[in-house]
């Protein structure tokens, strides 16, 4: 992929004799991987890599702007005790996720997949793609049980899954609170689809081994029978926004959650480039990708953005 990856490092010694994986190691999963889909992840805008070898920090990340995607892995990720090249690929399968892996997305913006769609993606297509065109050494940490999750010899299945618990050993390691078996499945049930957060850990690792095995999103996070889900990336540009203090004045279901009607605003604080107009905040509902978890007399505290006609609270700057 000469001309999407771009590598940048500076190769510490004491620390590669210490990695998990070396950078050679890290820079071919990277190449390999990106190479795969650099076409689909380049439709609309530029790809560059870049593999920051230097850094401490156990993670990888991708952005957008109307420019560029950017990716970036960090040397720790490579360097923590249990990552192997699959459970890399697997996690940077997550990343290019995020820019081709479809509905459901951030809400409202869906400059991304969401966070579990990515990790849905990852197991569902990227990875089995990537193992089609790769071998591996990985170390095998499956007990007999988990191995019995596939069908009987199948050894593309047991690979999967034994990046899965590699991932997951390894964020554990890194601090998370992921589990260290594949024997688990979480408890909750999404009566709205989680669009714009992380599962839980559980629900996560679920949904990777429910992709590896072909099997339908797991209903903690994803629930089938929420209706029209708003498809297409977008980048939102000159979004008008508003910063509100409120009082709740009513408080109605819509699809994907809740809208609240305000009334009074203790505090109006408009965008300076693109406001937001306190008339237009107390006249709609601003809605919400949650349950409803205010009544009327309540304050309302959020920042208001309009997109498509439609006020929404809380949208993150990075999903713009």
């Amino acid at each position: 992929m000469k001309k999407a990856l771009i590598s940048i490092f500076t190769l510490c010694i004491a620390n590669a004799t210490m990695a998990k994986l070396d950078r050679n190691q890290t820079l071919k999963v990277m190449d390999h991987l990106f190479s795969i889909y650099e076409v689909e992840m380049q439709k609309n805008l530029p790809l560059r890599v870049e593999l920051n070898w230097d850094s401490d920090k156990a993670q990888a990340s991708i952005g957008q702007n109307d420019k560029e995607v950017h990716a970036t892995v960090h040397g720790g990720l490579a360097r923590l005790k249990y990552m192997s090249t699959d459970s890399l690929a697997l996690i940077l399968c997550h990343e290019i996720g995020h820019i081709i892996g479809g509905a459901p997305m951030v809400q409202p913006s869906r400059k991304y997949s969401s966070e579990a769609q990515s990790d849905y993606f990852a197991n569902k297509t990227c990875f089995k793609r990537y193992m089609k065109s790769t071998s591996t050494e990985s170390e095998m940490n499956l007990t007999p049980e988990e191995k019995r999750l596939c069908p009987e010899e199948d050894q593309a299945c047991i690979r999967h899954l034994n990046a899965i618990k590699t991932e997951s050993l390894s964020f554990k390691e890194a601090g998370l609170d992921y589990p260290t078996t594949l024997l688990t499945s979480s408890t909750h049930y999404a009566s709205i689809t989680l669009y714009n957060d992380y599962p839980d850990n559980v629900c996560r690792q679920e949904t990777a081994i429910k992709g590896a095995l072909d099997k339908e999103r797991p209903i903690c996070w994803y629930n089938s029978n929420e209706a029209n889900m708003e498809t297409g990336y977008i980048i939102l540009k000159d979004a008008p926004e508003a910063q509100i203090v409120a009082t709740v004045q009513d408080t109605k279901k819509w699809k994907h959650g809740c809208a609240y009607k305000v009334s009074f605003l203790e505090l109006w604080n408009p965008s300076y480039f693109n406001p937001l107009s306190d008339r237009e905040i107390t006249q709609n509902y601003i809605h919400s990708y949650q349950t409803c978890k205010l009544s009327k007399g309540d304050t309302l505290s959020t920042v208001v953005t309009k997109v498509d006609e439609r006020l929404y609270m809380n949208v993150e700057s990075k999903d713009k």
